[in-house]
Parts: C-alpha cells; sequence; structure tokens
C-alpha cells in the first residue's frame, strides 16, 4: 500500500514520500502496543464475518441471519484519538529541532489532511486485511474521529522558538 503513496512531483521532478512515511508511521505506532492491535485484529475478524454474512444473505437462499456492524472498541478508539490529537505521538518526528529554527522567530503550519488520511489508514492497515470501502464507511465516517478532526477542513498552528517563551 504504501507504494501507491509515493507521488512524483512534477514542479521539483522528485518523488514525494511523506504520505508513504505517514502510512509506514501509523503502522509502526500500532504494531509498538500489542494490546491495541489485539484489538484492532478483533474488530476486524468481526467486521470480515459480518460482511461474509451480509454477502451470504444477498446471494443465497439460506434463510437471512443477522447481525450488527461490530463497534470499534473504546479503548482502539480512544487510542486514535490520541494520536490524531497529536498526543501520545512523536511530534519530534514532524518538527524541526529547536536547533535548526532561528532564534525568536514564529512560523505558520498547515496540517495536511492527506498526511493525517494515511497515518490513519496505516494505523487501520495492520492485521487483517480492511477494505478502502469499509476504512471509509467506519472510520471516516465514524463520529468519534469526525468530530476530533475533519477531513474536509483546513487545520493551522503556530511554531514559536522563543528565549522569553519557552516550549
Amino acid at each position: 500500500m504504501q507504494d501507491y503513496l509515493n507521488l512524483f512531483n512534477d514542479d521539483t521532478k522528485m518523488y514525494d514520500m511523506t504520505y508513504a512515511a505517514a502510512w509506514q508511521l501509523g503502522r509502526l505506532m500500532i504494531m509498538n502496543d500489542n494490546k491495541i492491535l489485539q484489538e484492532l485484529k478483533k474488530w476486524k475478524n468481526e467486521l470480515e464475518l459480518h460482511n461474509l454474512l451480509q454477502e451470504q444473505n444477498r446471494y443465497s437462499h439460506l434463510p437471512n441471519l443477522m447481525t450488527q456492524v461490530p463497534d470499534i472498541s473504546d479503548l482502539l478508539l480512544n487510542y486514535v484519538t490520541e494520536l490524531i490529537q497529536l498526543r501520545n505521538f512523536p511530534v519530534y518526528y514532524l518538527l524541526p529541532h529547536a536547533d535548526l529554527s532561528t532564534e525568536e522567530s514564529i512560523k505558520y503550519f498547515k496540517i495536511d489532511n492527506s498526511w493525517i488520511l494515511s497515518f490513519l489508514y496505516g494505523i487501520f492497515s495492520a492485521g487483517p486485511k480492511l477494505s478502502m470501502k469499509d476504512f471509509e464507511k467506519y472510520i471516516l465516517k465514524n463520529k468519534t474521529f469526525h468530530n476530533i478532526f475533519d477531513y474536509d477542513k483546513s487545520y493551522y498552528g503556530i511554531l514559536l522558538q522563543s528565549q522569553t517563551i519557552k516550549n
């Protein structure tokens, strides 16, 4: 999957690998926590079973089997929510070291929504396969995630390097 996220930039004539790096970072972050990874695998297996039953109901003459869409566990939901809010997140992966910034400087930045989406897909790509349709339906349209980070809006921030105001 990450190979599809390497994009060629016509202006610079170079490959942009930031989205692939975001996908890999998300995948490595969740694989680093076994308990969360087990919750993700459990949810994805339940979702696959739900999808198989739905398909059987559509194409079979057998009686319909009722099934509910499995809910994402609170543990997994809280973990991903904190990552989207950049808590328990290695921010130093994204920002330059303080020594590389000029003293007494202020810089504005925009959070790239595509980077966050790649990061999120990296998180949910660990374990059993998750289709893009299911990712969009159950993750991107999840109200909890959508309330924290609206993928259609732009978000901005400020980096301040100052001796007067620490951190």
